[in-house]
Parts: C-alpha cells; structure tokens; sequence
C-alpha cells in the first residue's frame, strides 16, 4: 500500500498532465510531459466514442473515456490515481476480454487478473443547489437505450434525471454539453397512456421543454432525452439513438442530509 503523500503526489502528476494534454491542439499528444510513462500512459488523443478509444487499445491493459471524448490509452497497469468524472474505464481481463464499467477513482497497483478492485461506482457528481440535488453524466455507448441508462442511475441509488425548471434544464444541458448531443432524461410515458407523461424517479411533471411537434405520437412505452439546443424529444424506451448522436445519459439523486 502506497503512503497518502505518495498517492497525492501521484493524483496531482497525472491530473496535471492530463490538463497539459486537453490544452494542445494536436491529436497526438506528447507523452513525457511530467512523466506520463511513468503511470503508463501510451497516448492521449481525442475519439468519437468508446469504440474509436478501443480501437486505439491493441493490446493495451486499460483505456479510459471521458465524456469530453478525451481518450487515454495505458500500456502497464501501475500505481497511479485517476479521477475520471462520468468516465468509462475498460482494463483487460482473462483471455483477452477486455471488460468496462463507470469509473472515477482506480488504483492500478494490481495485476492483471486482480481486476476487482479496479471496479469502481460512477462517484463524482455536480451539485444543483436549487434543486437539493447532484447529477452526472454517463457517457454514451453503443446499443444503450434509456432503459439501458436507468439500470445504471438505479446501480448508483439515482434514477435518469427528473428537471423541475429552466434553470434546472439549462444546468444539465451544459453539462459536457462538447462531447454529448443529446442526453437522455428520466421522462417516460404511463403503460396506459402513452400520451401522459412523467418522471421516473416520481417528481411532478410541473415543467416541460418539449420541442415543436413533441412530443411525437408513437406506439409503446415513450421516454425523452434533451437535445444539445435544450428541447426535448422522445424515442421508445428500448431503442437504441445513433451512435453519430452521441446521445449521454443524465443519473440524479439527491443529496444526502
């Protein structure tokens, strides 16, 4: 086990570095600034998704995706702390698999088959004062659905985002408002009434910012995400928008008192 000293020191190099990195116009970013190989670190480029961080991998033990769309490619699993607010961290398992999960706080001083303690909880959340609550954004992936996207919030004791005014609706939709186009809400229709809508973590349907048109008759059970221009628009629950949306989720719970 590492000193605390030495886990700050750690934490402090690789954050820095990775603002040294998100500030460089080039795609391909230099790799000793402040001793990126040391935390193994083989390259730092911006993708368009999870599977174009993949793509970079090869035969790399861990990757990690920011909702900016920052990808950070590692070729050894070391000592090193990441913080990683709404990022997917994927670390190669047995027979080659690589296996991913929300992350936000990893400690890579495990081999390669120890990979339980490489499973972390989303962690890092954005408090909205007026509301008495905190949000975070789930990056998008591939074949996820909004029901998809609520398994996650209910993993973290939250559901897909309620939003109860303008200045709520305005705060989330700048959230990583870059790397997402459009994020998906927790607004879904009655079983019985797919006209009659709701919010799925029971909070009243006082306010609303459909889009013209929208909400859009359909057949089946109707849920919402709010377009990076900040109007709403529904799609079935179980279906699964474009990847070349780049359509992230919004999980909300409140705070704890």
């Amino acid at each position: 086990m590492f000193h605390r000293t030495a886990i700050h020191v750690l934490l402090f190099t690789f954050m820095h570095w990775i603002t040294k990195v998100r500030s460089l116009n080039n795609e391909k970013m230099i790799l000793d600034i402040l001793g990126a190989r040391g935390v193994g670190i083989r390259e730092a480029t911006r993708v368009d998704s999870i599977d174009g961080c993949m793509e970079k991998c090869g035969k790399c033990k861990v990757i990690v995706f920011y909702a900016d769309q920052m990808c950070v490619v590692f070729d050894i699993v070391t000592a090193a702390f990441i913080v990683s607010p709404g990022a997917i961290c994927c670390i190669r398992e047995e027979y080659n698999v690589m296996s991913c999960a929300p992350c936000t706080l990893m400690k890579f001083n495990v081999t390669e088959t120890d990979v339980t303690s490489l499973r972390s909880k989303i962690g890092i959340w954005h408090y909205f004062n007026s509301s008495s609550s905190i949000v975070n954004i789930i990056p998008h992936r591939w074949r996820k659905s909004s029901d998809d996207y609520e398994m996650i919030c209910q993993s973290e004791g939250a559901h897909l985002a309620s939003i109860r005014s303008r200045e709520e609706n305005d705060f989330i939709s700048g959230l990583a408002s870059s790397a997402c186009h459009c994020k998906h809400i927790g607004i879904i229709s009655s079983l019985r009434n797919f006209s009659v809508y709701s919010w799925r973590d029971g909070t009243p349907m006082n306010y609303t910012n459909w889009l013209p048109d929208e909400p859009f008759v359909r057949f089946g059970r109707l849920c919402g995400h709010m377009w990076e221009w900040k109007g709403w628009a529904n799609e079935n629950c179980d279906s699964y928008l474009s990847p070349s949306l780049k359509c992230c989720a919004v999980c909300k719970k409140p705070t704890i008192t």
